[in-house]
């Protein structure tokens, strides 16, 4: 069962300078699928509500960031600019 990380606090969007929360549902070197409208995790399910995204998108992550879903706004969002580098993070739960 996939298990996501804890929530953490980044610097990301169109102001890096602004804090936006968010959850890290995918480390470097795991496989991330979007598929019917839902974000998959090396084969397991990480957003079990539809959202927004490339469908048939299939990457891996890359060394040094994270896939961030963000907590009620677009502005840190992986599904909508990429990647979160990993010194953006600034805290975590």
């Amino acid at each position: 069962m996939y298990r996501p990380p804890p929530k953490m606090i980044s610097r990301c969007g169109s102001n890096p300078g602004e804090r936006s929360p968010g959850t890290i549902v995918a480390i470097p070197g795991d496989q991330i699928e979007i598929k019917d409208g839902r974000v998959y995790v090396n084969g397991d399910i990480a957003t079990p509500e539809r959202s927004a995204g490339t469908e048939g998108d299939h990457a891996k992550v890359p060394p040094r960031s994270y896939y961030v879903i963000g907590l009620g706004t677009d502005e840190c969002d992986s599904r909508h600019w990429g990647y979160l580098p990993e010194d953006h993070v600034v805290d975590t739960e």
